[in-house]
């Protein structure tokens, strides 16, 4: 078992460095980054590198938010935004665009998206307030009522912007790469490393609440303490990438689903493999992106929801036999 997931975890190395060497190399415009006699060539290069250093810092966050969100909830289709995180960053950052925050203030946008994000988080969190499993549960019932009034609010703004302020918040909703905030990278991929890495040292932990809160409270791990525990790092994590890179779906459905079947159900081996296979999707779908319409790029999340609705569909339908 260790020799398989030592190749498995060879060829999805493998697959990063790729992902790296596309995201770099391919583009719209058909400007070569490496080639000297280009005087853009650099600028160009600096570019990429954000982009792509940014997508594989969201990718592999929705993937590992994905996982915990999948075990603590015990839900094969939950995913990051389950819990309303993204209903809330959205409403707010179309709110800091309506009252022209973002006019005066560089990081106004990503900071009301993680606001919003975390004030979601918690509104969810007074509504579920019961023990486990009533608490997954519940906590599932009010993720869908809190998206949904955040989306009729995110309605309301939009109505009442203009068009250029309707067309940036437009392709934030949709997932942006394009920014190349190198201070919004380094704090959002500081704090995406250092939770991942303590979500790993905890995978233990998750193990056990996916067998049951019972099982889990027989082991000595509290449950309820636990999952509320688990679930603000998966939701910060959530929160981060919106807050970088706007609402990016269904990263946190497919790769989790698929890293299952390659590596088993240990978290201490799913959450490392998360981050770096949700990334290496990530700027795998932000290449097809920019290389399927190279007049006007599309917003990547554009190709994560034509991925991930068939693979949803797919999930149901196994659910059911």
């Amino acid at each position: 078992m260790k020799s398989t997931n030592f190749r498995i975890g060879l060829v999805l190395s493998g697959l990063t460095v790729v992902a790296f060497a596309a995201g770099l190399s391919l583009g719209s415009g058909g400007l070569a980054v490496f080639d000297r006699d280009n005087p853009l060539a650099p600028i160009l290069l600096k570019l990429r590198l954000c982009r792509t250093l940014t997508a594989f810092i969201v990718g592999g966050a929705l993937s590992v938010a994905g996982l915990i969100y999948q075990a603590v909830l015990r839900n094969p289709l939950a995913e990051p935004f389950v819990l309303g995180v993204s209903g809330g960053a959205g409403l707010a950052a179309v709110a800091a665009v309506w009252s022209g925050l973002t006019l005066t203030m560089v990081w106004a946008l990503p900071a009301a998206a993680l606001g919003g994000a975390l004030l979601a988080l918690a509104v969810v969190w007074l509504i579920a307030g019961r023990e486990p499993p009533e608490f997954s549960n519940n906590a599932l019932l009010a993720g869908v009522i809190v998206s949904s009034l955040a989306s009729s609010g995110i309605m309301f703004f939009i109505s009442t912007l203009g068009m250029r302020e309707l067309n940036s918040i437009t392709w934030w909703l949709l997932g942006n790469l394009q920014g190349g905030n190198w201070p919004l990278l380094w704090f959002g991929g500081t704090t995406v490393i250092i939770l991942a890495a303590l979500l790993t040292w905890y995978g233990r932990a998750v193990d056990l609440l996916t067998l049951g809160s019972e099982l889990a409270h027989n082991f000595g791990l509290p449950p309820r303490r636990a999952s509320c525990l688990l679930l603000l790092a998966a939701s910060l994590l959530a929160a981060v990438t919106v807050a970088m890179a706007g609402i990016i779906g269904f990263i946190g459905l497919i790769v989790p689903h698929i890293l299952r079947r390659l590596f088993g159900v240990e978290h201490r081996l799913l959450i490392p493999a998360g981050m770096a296979g949700g990334g290496a999707f990530l700027i795998f779908c932000d290449t097809l992106a920019r290389l399927a319409y190279p007049a006007q790029e599309l917003p990547v999340g554009v190709i994560t929801a034509l991925l991930g609705g068939p693979f949803f569909i797919w999930l149901l339908r196994r659910g059911r036999q």
